[in-house]
């Protein structure tokens, strides 16, 4: 009887789930972009940027206002033999005001994302996973404002 009742409950709360992260009222945001890895070119590396941030107009946040989240995308990446090892994050910072006495500011990430590729084509794959974990990121915020 225990394990019909703790199976029952590992299903309805992974059918009924959110996130922990918080994406209530987020709106305004400034891009933060740190991309190590040494087989993007200047160009490439700014499509990824454009990219992510065009996804992010298109569903209706803000960018270039004052005081805006941060949201920050990773990149990562690690050469072995003929492939890259390649570990992508998509996050967003914003300060809080932490629950302890005394309370203090701080900046923390109030939703972070992260997926990790092995790639023969590493531009390609980074670029899809980028689109990937922003499209991630636009649903979990449509879910907690619903």
């Amino acid at each position: 009887m225990k394990k019909i009742i703790i199976v029952f409950l590992l299903i309805t709360t992974s059918i009924f789930a959110e996130s922990f992260y918080t994406l209530d009222k987020v709106k305004d945001l400034r891009m933060y972009m740190s991309l190590n890895a040494d087989f993007l070119s200047v160009q490439q590396r700014k499509s990824i940027e454009d990219a992510a941030i065009s996804k992010l107009k298109k569903a209706g946040f803000v960018f270039g206002k004052t005081d805006a989240a941060i949201f920050m995308v990773n990149v990562e990446t690690v050469e072995v033999e003929e492939s890259h090892a390649i570990y992508i994050q998509v996050g967003l910072g914003e300060e809080v005001l932490t629950p302890r006495s005394p309370k203090v500011y701080t900046f923390a990430f109030t939703y972070l994302a992260n997926d990790f590729v092995d790639s023969d084509e590493p531009y390609t794959d980074t670029l899809e996973s980028v689109n990937f974990l922003v499209s991630q990121f636009i649903e979990s915020h449509k879910e907690d404002n619903e």
